[in-house]
């Protein structure tokens, strides 16, 4: 919807990358956090572009979506960064 939802990267204490895909013809779709209530845009996905790739730790486990149109399809992928063997 039009209000930020949160994104459960669940217990994510590895580096990692979040890949966000917006699936929508249209609608705008913002990556962001929530500041004491309000959400703060990282980064705008406009319709059509190549995904946002944003970096996850526990430090950034509360990451939120906003769309400016309602039923947004979204895809997130997450990423575990590990070191070669």
């Amino acid at each position: 919807g039009t209000t930020h939802e949160t994104v459960a990267a669940g217990d994510v204490t590895d580096d990692a990358m979040m890949i966000v895909e917006n699936l929508h013809a249209t609608a705008t779709v913002e990556i962001g956090g929530d500041a004491t209530g309000s959400f703060v845009s990282w980064v705008t996905i406009p319709p059509g572009y190549p995904p946002a790739v944003i970096p996850v730790a526990s430090s950034l486990a509360s990451t939120y979506l906003k769309s400016d149109t309602a039923s947004t399809p979204v895809r997130v992928t997450l990423v575990k960064i590990v070191a070669p063997a």
